[in-house]
């Protein structure tokens, strides 16, 4: 901290802390920055390779997406839980036990050889990163104020973007060179850099001090971590399992259901003074919309982040390796990093609710331009518009609505209107690769029987076209005439569905450009700026 000599240039926390020097400060964010970025490298590594990771697990395209669910899950559940667990055991060990646990989960899933290990460590690596996320903002909110607040959202951010680009390539790289299961080795260089700098500059700090030895709503957290593994097991094998022609999916969905209304009834109980969730706010109309917005874009932005590799390495008939796939997709991430300086001055001189508005028109806009471009055989290239577009909305939307809604509501329920928005944000990114998934099996489903019915209509066409695979195969590979049309029957088959796969993950992306209309119909509830006098 700064001494005398510094005061002149030091800078006033909030809440009447004292002020801190400057480079101290900036020590202290980038501790902040390398704690969170840790999260963001590690999740955009696991969406680029999770191809690679289902391989090594034999698991199907389902089957691995749970790799994903499991951790946004556990960061569901941590989210809420934060500001209890930084009252229970200081805030700056909170973090620094967050790091450890989300460290020690990352060496726990480098070493897992069972896909049932890896869904429990990855549990765990979200719930230590409910923590960062949540935090990190948090803590900007708590010590700094003004135009220091602004500056210091704008630098992390930058730094998670970077991250995200890193994760990108260098995850991309080692899957194509190394193995999948070194990604996490960087985790350790970013927990050491963090955990240096948060244990020596993080300022000492009371969070709520009204709430001080308030105890933890286990009840809640309980009926809605039940609800939530409850749902997605429905929400994940139900176009497998028949949905409720299934007894044990039905089950599950009344187990959901009943959770579900228990939890809103305990977070209504008069008698439960402290919630998991103060759902009391919802009367609110920026609580409303923080959590509408936030849980419909959470969709939308993990769901393009998961079908967007799987498309570009699996479906596309040029399927791409892990580093051609991460340039492609680093664009996004270097765009949004250079843009985020220029969202913070754009919100403060259009305001958040215009920029939001911009915001998910982006977002519209990129999800319509990736459904056309899906088609066999488009250029890498061609997927730098729609990821350059997708940027322009990630830069100012998280910052636009949460500084637009939650950070509306009066001072006292603040930190609980926080909490609502960024866990219904995460809800949305726990529910999104389930959504993506069943649009995607529905739609494959749909365009299979369409276009095996076109072919039956076209006999002459279709007897023409075996005919030439037919020829090819006696020629080329010196088959038999049996084996030959067998071959070809194999092949137009093979093609087939690959065109079904093409045209259902095009519909995905519609389907989320959909979802981001309803997101934008909520905006009208979030408060206008208020008037310059």
């Amino acid at each position: 901290m700064a001494g005398p000599g510094a005061a002149a240039t030091s800078i006033p926390l909030a809440g009447g802390r004292a002020s801190i020097a400057p480079g101290d400060l900036q020590r202290l964010l980038l501790g902040l920055g390398l704690a969170t970025a840790m999260q963001f490298y590690t999740f955009d590594s696991i969406n680029l390779i999770l191809p690679d990771m289902a391989g090594a697990f034999g698991a199907s395209r389902d089957e691995a997406s749970w790799i994903l669910i499991a951790y946004s899950a556990g960061l569901l559940l941590g989210t809420p839980l934060s500001s209890y667990m930084a009252r229970r055991f200081g805030l700056r060990r909170y973090l620094v036990g967050a790091i450890l646990i989300f460290l020690a989960a990352s060496i726990g899933c480098s070493l897992s050889t069972l896909l049932g290990e890896m869904l429990m460590f990855r549990a765990i690596e979200g719930f230590a990163a409910g923590a960062l996320n949540f935090w990190w903002r948090g803590s900007v909110y708590l010590f700094l104020v003004g135009p220091a607040r602004s500056a210091a959202m704008m630098r992390i951010s930058v730094m998670l973007y970077a991250a995200t680009t890193l994760g990108l390539l260098v995850s991309g790289f080692l899957v194509d060179h190394l193995s999948w299961r070194f990604i996490w080795v960087i985790d350790a260089v970013f927990a050491a850099g963090a955990l240096s700098l948060l244990m020596r500059y993080y300022p000492r700090a009371v969070i709520e001090p009204e709430r001080e030895g308030a105890p933890v709503d286990v009840l809640g957290a309980v009926l809605l971590g039940i609800a939530l593994v409850a749902l997605e097991v429905v929400l994940s094998r139900g176009q497998i399992d028949d949905w409720f022609g299934s007894p044990v999916l039905t089950a599950f969905a009344c187990v959901a259901a009943i959770a579900l209304m228990l939890f809103v009834v305990h977070a209504f109980d008069p008698g439960n003074r402290y919630p998991l969730l103060r759902l009391s706010l919802l009367r609110e109309r920026n609580v409303i919309a923080a959590v509408a917005i936030g849980s419909l874009t959470g969709m939308i932005i993990a769901g393009a982040i998961y079908a967007l590799p799987e498309y570009l390495r699996g479906i596309d008939p040029q399927p791409r390796s892990a580093s051609q796939t991460g340039l492609i997709l680093c664009v996004y991430a270097i765009t949004a990093a250079c843009v985020r300086p220029l969202a913070t001055v754009a919100i403060n001189r259009f305001g958040q609710r215009r920029m939001t508005i911009f915001a998910l028109a982006c977002l519209i806009l990129s999800m319509g331009l990736f459904s056309v471009l899906m088609t066999t055989g488009t250029p890498a290239i061609y997927y730098a518009l729609p990821l350059v577009v997708y940027a322009l909305c990630l830069a100012p939307l998280l910052s636009a609505v949460g500084s637009g809604t939650a950070a509306r509501v009066p001072g006292a329920n603040q930190m609980d209107a926080v909490s609502i928005y960024m866990t219904f944000r995460q809800l949305g990114t726990a529910l999104g690769v389930a959504f993506v998934n069943i649009v995607i099996a529905n739609r494959e489903s749909l365009h299979s029987s369409r276009l095996f019915e076109h072919l039956r209509e076209g006999q002459a066409n279709l007897q023409a076209t075996l005919g030439v695979l037919s020829g090819a195969a006696v020629h080329r590979a010196g088959q038999s005439t049996v084996d030959a049309s067998a071959t070809a029957l194999g092949l137009l088959h093979h093609l087939a569905e690959r065109q079904a796969s093409v045209l259902a993950f095009a519909d995905a992306f519609r389907a989320m450009a959909i979802v981001g209309l309803v997101a934008l119909a909520f905006t009208p509830l979030m408060s206008p700026p208020a008037k310059k006098k």
